[in-house]
């Protein structure tokens, strides 16, 4: 028996992220997105940023890494994934430059004792167990 359903788009990694919230945030939203999504205080994920500053600087690249992949409430695409879009009209100069602070931040944090990839590891781990509580 043939059946028409109707296919709904399965769902990307870049589309689950949460999204940036620039008017509630102090730099690019990053914090007060995942605070939303987490549904914790704003608070809470700016002093876990700055805490992830004491292992080598982890919450740089971190940060720099989700501004770049998170999406503003009204994009289509992140910065990131208009960077990869062939067919994007916008200027890729901002996306540019965080994918590169991004990178030479990581390496920069990973090499010296491994505080900083530690640092990286426990934020992401922090947030992935966080939003699988729901």
């Amino acid at each position: 028996m043939i059946t028409n359903e109707t296919a709904t788009p399965k769902s990307t990694f870049l589309q689950d992220l949460p999204q940036r919230l620039p008017d509630e945030g102090l730099i690019a939203g990053v914090g007060a997105g995942i605070a939303r999504r987490l549904n914790v205080s704003t608070t809470s994920v700016r002093l876990a940023l700055l805490l992830s500053l004491l292992f080598a600087g982890a919450g740089v690249p971190v940060y720099l890494a989700a501004w770049l992949l998170m999406r503003k409430p009204n994009e289509t695409m992140s910065m990131g994934e208009s960077l990869l879009s062939t067919d994007s009209g916008e200027s890729k100069t901002m996306p540019i430059v965080l994918a590169t602070a991004t990178v030479i931040t990581t390496v920069g944090c990973a090499l010296p004792v491994g505080a900083g990839l530690l640092g990286m590891i426990a934020l992401v781990g922090g947030y992935l167990y966080l939003d699988g509580r729901k």
